[in-house]
């Protein structure tokens, strides 16, 4: 089965964004699913999340690396990037 790679930060991750930021009051993640689960199951595709809240670029980029000869030539590579002031 095809597979949905997703790499980034919160906003990825499935934990959203955190109290007092505008999108957590307006989509509660306790209501609304996730933009990448949603992603998933509309193109049918199996999920594998390498997401991790608070992360780097730099992390993104490593965990990128590390799943590198997993990920096959008909998946889905999504990659999120994260503040560039955000350091490891």
């Amino acid at each position: 089965m095809r597979k949905l790679w997703v790499f980034g930060d919160s906003f990825s991750d499935n934990t959203g964004c955190t109290p007092g930021h505008p999108y957590y009051e307006k989509y509660p993640i306790i209501e609304q699913p996730t933009w990448n689960n949603l992603l998933a199951k509309h193109l049918n595709l199996e999920i594998i999340n390498k997401a991790k809240g608070g992360e780097s670029n730099e992390y993104i980029q490593y965990s990128i690396q590390k799943s590198w000869n997993d990920i096959e030539l008909d998946d889905l590579v999504i990659i999120s990037t994260t503040a560039p002031t955000r350091t490891p």
